[in-house]
């Protein structure tokens, strides 16, 4: 354990260097960042679908507000976490299911395994699913020991532990649906299992059938382990039915996610990435669902049934390659997890071939166990959960993130594999056993290596660039910025994102011409990008041409009138306008629907101060300590107004925090040498 908690710390070291370390980058993980600052300023529930599950940001608010929003220790926290949460499993089935081998490949693969340590230092869902599955697969192996004695007799006291991996199951639903595949697998194998263990004892008649007693004992703990979980789930799925355009289900977006997976386009990956085509795919989704008065996703899931009606024989090549990729050895890509930045450290670029090498020996000792019945009950719930989410990704999408579910039971088959085949190199001379594995090797070693999975290698290194630039745009590195928006403009001119990011370079430097050809070529090659024309107005008015800037916000209004982007710029505007009331407005809905908006916050709490309203000013920067406690707008203005309503002693609380995280802030040092003068005459006075 040690020796994972130690990698981990040498790979965040490596990792700190890269922007992204700091700056949540990439689909999803923005999402899941801008949810947990929301839970953390005090929005516990969500007032509008969302594309996720909720467990996970709750999760990441609690890590924000523990780690005080220090990446370094989320992520090692999460990592930690994900590592210790496999010590209960090991310990059974080294001991409760006699397979050394297993448990000792399962613990030195969960502790050093590459693949796995870089997604357990991600900001993504996954990071809390495996250590979720990995205590309810524990969860049900002790379940079943506890409940044996439910082969002599009903006990409904013992029968009530299956509650436990009941509510495991029921949290890995809200923390990812997919997990309601495993849940429902899992409930066949303990009704499958228990019918086993009912052969031969009292509860059979005559015939050997078992009696209503039986079917009582078998059917009980099931019928407890889902009543356990939909007590997690109901709620959520409940929640979600009662709010605007809302459906029942954990998260929104499941349609689209399905499509992306089975369509005539599909490759078996997340081959739609962010900019253009995502955007036009979207916009295209939400036209025809407001065209036939349907949801977004039911008009999703239509597309893609009458894609595999249509070419069924296409869709079922289709799931045959999907069902190749889950063991494939690339980490195919979902998110910011390209391979540039994948491998941008040493440790992960040193070791890429490991994800090879474990999954050709957990296919090798898959072939191992299957052809063993007694080995197939001893891991059944693990090979439920293998088979569960393999099913689950071949009808979705395939990528290395999603597979890492898959893990404690990939881990335990390496080591069974490792195990097998050393007993056979060992007894060599009976060439037979050996022949065996070797053959069973080298069909493992073809599932993994010969299927080859679309990939556009100058493709994934623009996007990583783009994401690069973007990263160090918000760090106020221009020129480094530059050079990656130019390099990825190189690799492939099609980067809407890079003639985009490269427009807000040229203006921050007031190279407004080249900035506004820059932002016109961005929106002529995605003309749904909110961001692309709002900028043409925010250009507009940093050349003090606030009659254009109007034009451009009003027209973008009348196309993304609810994009917080839009919103906050907007208000600006109107600010400079002098239409206070207007912008107020205007950013109360940016945070409506972005409340850890940090940027509206400052603008709502300026606005205040404005109307001169300090007290209501204070709330809005308080508001965005709780997001943001060492924002250097927020501790300034604190400062500011608690000197101006004479409380000197909150004056002086956030002027020592704004000079501890800004030794060097001038603003700080001026209002250091206003309150102290003034604690100086306080003691004088005394």
């Amino acid at each position: 354990m040690s020796v994972g908690v130690l990698l981990r710390i040498l790979y965040l070291q490596q990792f700190s260097s890269l922007p992204l370390f700091a700056c949540p980058a990439g689909p999803d993980v923005i999402e899941y960042d801008s949810w947990a600052k929301a839970i953390v300023s005090g929005q516990w529930l969500w007032l509008l679908p969302q594309l996720h599950a909720p467990l996970y940001p709750w999760f990441l608010a609690l890590l924000y507000k523990l780690c005080m929003l220090n990446y370094y220790w989320i992520r090692l926290v999460q990592g930690i976490i994900g590592l210790l949460a496999f010590l209960p499993l090991f310990l059974l089935v080294k001991h409760q299911l006699k397979s050394a081998w297993g448990a000792w490949g399962m613990l030195i693969l969960a502790a050093v395994y590459p693949p796995l340590i870089f997604y357990q230092s991600e900001l993504i869902s996954e990071t809390l699913l495996l250590p979720l599955l990995t205590i309810t697969l524990y969860l049900f192996y002790l379940a079943e020991l506890k409940s044996e004695k439910v082969n002599q007799k009903l006990n409904v006291r013992l029968a009530l532990w299956y509650i436990l991996p009941g509510l495991g199951c029921g949290l890995a639903i809200i923390c990812h649906p997919l997990s309601a595949l495993f849940c429902g697998t899992a409930a066949v194998v303990m009704v499958l299992g228990r019918m086993k263990c009912f052969c031969g004892n009292r509860h059979e008649n005559v015939d050997g059938k078992i009696n209503q007693y039986g079917w009582l004992s078998v059917a009980l703990p099931v019928v407890i382990m889902l009543i356990a979980a939909m007590t997690i789930v109901l709620p959520v799925a409940l929640y979600n039915a009662q709010l605007p355009g809302g459906s029942f289900a954990v998260q929104h977006n499941s349609g689209f996610n399905f499509f992306i997976g089975n369509n005539s386009e599909a490759t078996g990956g997340c081959y739609v990435r962010p900019g253009q085509a995502w955007e036009r795919l979207q916009q295209a989704g939400r036209q025809a669902a407001v065209a036939e008065d349907i949801s977004v996703d039911h008009y999703y899931f239509k597309k893609s049934f009458e894609y595999i009606t249509e070419n069924p024989f296409g869709w079922l090549k289709l799931l045959g390659n999907k069902s190749l990729y889950v063991w494939n050895y690339r980490e195919m890509t979902s998110g910011a997890d390209l391979e540039p930045l994948r491998y941008y450290t040493a440790f992960q670029r040193w070791t890429w071939w490991s994800g090879g090498v474990v999954m050709v020996m957990a296919l090798f000792g898959l072939f191992t166990v299957v052809r063993k019945r007694e080995l197939v009950f001893r891991y059944r719930y693990l090979l439920a959960l293998l088979f569960s989410f393999w099913i689950a990704l071949t009808l979705t999408v395939v990528s290395g993130r999603y597979r890492i579910a898959i893990f404690p039971t990939v881990a335990l088959l390496a080591g069974v594999g490792s195990c097998y085949l050393f007993s056979a190199v060992r007894q060599w001379r009976q060439w037979h056993g050996l022949a065996i594995a070797l053959t069973g090797l080298g069909i493992a070693a073809a599932i993994v290596f010969v299927p080859a999975p679309q990939y556009d290698r100058l493709q994934e290194w623009a996007e990583a660039d783009v994401i690069l630039g973007e990263m160090y745009l918000q760090q106020g590195k221009l020129s480094v910025a530059e050079k990656c928006f130019i390099r990825a403009l190189k690799a492939s001119d099609k980067m809407d994102r890079a003639y985009y990011g490269l427009g807000v370079v040229y203006m921050k430097n007031r190279q407004y011409q080249r900035a506004a050809s820059f932002f016109i070529k961005s929106f002529q090659l995605n003309p749904y990008s909110c961001k692309a024309y709002v900028s043409l107005g925010i250009l507009s008015m940093a050349m003090r041409d606030l009659n254009s800037a109007g034009q451009y916000f009003a027209q973008a209004e009348k196309k993304w009138s609810n994009r917080p982007f839009l919103l906050y710029n907007y208000s600006v505007y109107l600010v400079k306008r002098g239409k206070l009331e207007r912008a107020e407005l205007k950013l109360k809905r940016c945070l409506k629907k972005e409340p850890a908006n940090s940027k509206a916050l400052q603008a709502l709490g300026a606005i205040q101060l404005m109307q001169k309203q300090p007290e209501k000013a204070k709330l809005y920067f308080k508001h965005l300590l709780k997001i943001s406690p060492t924002d250097h707008g927020a501790l300034l203005s604190m400062a500011g107004i608690s000197l101006k309503t004479r409380q000197y002693d909150q004056a002086n609380y956030y002027i020592l925090k704004l000079l501890e995280y800004y030794p060097k802030s001038p603003q700080g040092a001026e209002l250091k040498k206003v309150i102290d003068k003034y604690l100086a005459k306080q003691d004088k006075s005394k």
